[in-house]
């Protein structure tokens, strides 16, 4: 007489392995929204708030500033306000005054904080260059393309993670400088747009190093359209120009 075996159990247990995977997977993803929240409200609302206040029409090109210290303040109101969010929804809202007393010194701060962060940003217009820096509230170096004088172009490269950071300067008569490519956050194809307007003013441009052979593998690999790459080895190829006597 044949014996007669028992089903194998091992599918229904690795689909209750699976199901449990996917539940605490889905819990963490959800977690990880719920905390992401105030980054992404932090960051999108300064955006609307920058465009709003400061942004002129004509403008051919706005951005928040990235320099050190815009950087840095950001960063370190995102860890303020992520970490008392944190501790709200850790201690429930019907402990929210008690949060919030703990948290008081703290968040009264990230308000002048974050007017110095809003305040900082440059703006670009067929007439004139703006920025306004981080510690002069409402104060804004204001330059035309007249004051100009010259435009240098740089670049490094970061070995271990294979970048290629520019650098578009621009001189100004009055001996001061700022960068536009990095330090506002510019895409290239903004770029490109900013450097025709600059090249219509007949402006002396100097490229400060050619591109290395490294430099161009990386630029190669990069993820940019063969547009923008195009552009890019043209920049950093062009002849040093000096303004017509005529």
């Amino acid at each position: 007489m044949a014996s007669l075996q028992g089903t194998p159990r091992y599918p229904r247990k690795t689909g209750r392995l699976l199901q449990s995977f996917l539940q605490g997977s889905g819990r963490t993803l959800w977690n990880l929204l719920i905390l992401s929240l105030p980054i992404v409200i932090l960051t999108q609302g300064k955006t609307l708030l920058q465009e709003w206040i400061y942004e002129e029409k004509e403008s051919l090109y706005f951005h928040s500033y990235a320099d050190q210290f815009t950087s840095g303040a950001f960063v370190v109101l995102i860890l303020v306000l992520t970490f008392f969010y944190f501790q709200v929804i850790k201690n429930g809202l019907n402990q929210f005054r008690p949060t919030m007393k703990r948290f008081l010194i703290p968040l009264i701060l990230a308000v002048p904080l974050f007017i110095l962060i809003l305040d900082s940003y440059v703006m670009i217009n067929q007439q004139q260059i703006i920025h306004s820096p981080f510690w002069s509230i409402g104060q804004q170096s204001i330059h035309s393309w007249d004051e100009v004088e010259k435009i240098t172009v740089d670049y490094s490269v970061d070995s271990d993670e294979e970048q290629f950071l520019g650098t578009y300067i621009l001189h100004f008569k009055d001996q001061s400088q700022l960068e536009i490519w990095q330090g506002g956050n510019m895409t290239t194809r903004d770029l490109e747009l900013v450097d025709r307007l600059a090249t219509t003013r007949n402006i002396p441009f100097t490229v400060q190093n050619p591109l290395s052979p490294k430099a161009r593998n990386i630029l190669t690999e990069m993820s940019w359209s063969s547009t923008e790459k195009s552009f890019l080895n043209s920049l950093y190829q062009r002849q040093t120009a000096t303004p017509s006597p005529f």
